[in-house]
């Protein structure tokens, strides 16, 4: 874990906003602040950095209580620094594994692209097989990342992370999901395995597909290519 993580502390909603960008790991938010204008902040966090965990910071329990905001953890002041730094690392932690498992999931999903180009093709393409093997470098470095991660979260944080509350997967889903398949063409169920391709399958499989390239999308499944919005087309061999 880094020994220092970066932080940067804002007076107001308003320049906070003003700051906001996709690298935000944690958003520690006073109830200090209206509710209205946090109820609003947290879904304009989210639809930014969607990985982002949301701590609520409050005077009192029965503050916290009373509050309607989305959040994922509480501070109720004063708290001591090595607990709430504790409380801050693993937050941290949580939002960084998230994203690092997403990056693992499209890296993978790359690897059988370039798998499958290349078993297609007439002849071997350096290109191809050049990229194929940058792709499994940086799989395996990612692995190691999400061990090293894995290593520090405890049983505790990784439930946190399967079942984070409904409010804010609602708001996850809502930032995240991609144009509806009939939007593009494609059919509502993956042809290769079934999977329907209009629900919305969490942060590994997503929608269900993904796009590769100009009318070309895969199954984040099994892997299967679409390589025409044509209905004629669905099938790839």
């Amino acid at each position: 874990m880094p020994d220092r993580l970066p932080v940067e502390t804002f007076t107001t909603s308003a320049s906070f906003e003003a700051e906001l960008s996709e690298k935000v790991a944690v958003a520690v938010l006073s109830l200090a602040v209206p509710e209205s204008r946090l109820s609003k902040l947290v879904p304009r966090i989210i639809a930014t950095s969607p990985s982002a965990r949301i701590c609520l910071s409050a005077s009192s329990g029965a503050e916290l209580d009373a509050s309607d905001v989305p959040h994922d953890e509480t501070i109720v002041r004063p708290v001591d620094r090595e607990s709430f730094t504790d409380l801050i690392t693993r937050l941290y932690v949580r939002a960084y594994y998230v994203v690092t498992m997403e990056r693992y999931f499209k890296i993978a999903v790359s690897i059988r692209h370039c798998e499958f180009r290349h078993r297609s093709a007439d002849a071997p393409d350096d290109e191809t097989i050049e990229r194929l093997d940058r792709l499994k470098r940086v799989r395996d470095r990612t692995e190691r990342y999400l061990s090293y991660f894995r290593d520090y979260l405890d049983q505790d944080d990784i439930r946190a992370i399967k079942s984070r509350p409904d409010r804010l997967d609602d708001l996850v889903r809502s930032s995240k999901r991609g144009p509806d398949p009939s939007d593009v063409g494609l059919p509502e169920t993956c042809p290769g395995c079934g999977l329907d391709w209009t629900a919305w399958h969490g942060p590994g499989l997503r929608d269900g597909y993904q796009r590769l390239g100009a009318d070309t999308w895969e199954c984040t499944k099994c892997g299967h290519v679409v390589a025409d919005t044509d209905a004629q087309g669905y099938y790839v061999n």
